[in-house]
């Protein structure tokens, strides 16, 4: 059995929560529309995240280093110690950066 939108006095199949006309939820429903959201410790938030850290090893120690050799001529070995050292660098100064912000209570 349909329900009718309050909004728009649409009929809406019951298995949906929103109105297919204008998008108003259906009385009574806990969520909106777009107010679904995935926890933190969700499977397939854990596995995005995942692949996301991949895509960023990939390029900072694989292609970044071929990108200095092939420019620059820069031995790959040599390009990957220096995106290491880069990144060391960066956090070591947000770590430092941080730290500074504590204050003493004595």
């Amino acid at each position: 059995m349909p329900w009718i939108c309050p909004s728009c006095s649409a009929e809406t199949e019951l298995g949906y929560n929103v109105c297919s006309k204008c998008q108003t939820p259906r009385p009574g429903s806990e969520e909106g529309a777009g107010d679904f959201k995935l926890g933190d410790d969700n499977l397939i938030t854990i596995a995005a995240d995942f692949l996301g850290h991949i895509g960023i090893v990939v390029v900072a120690e694989l292609v970044i280093p071929w990108l200095l050799n092939y420019l620059l001529g820069i031995p790959l070995l040599l390009g990957v110690l220096i995106v290491f050292a880069f990144f060391g660098a960066v956090v070591f100064y947000l770590s430092r950066r941080d730290g500074s912000k504590e204050t003493n209570a004595d």
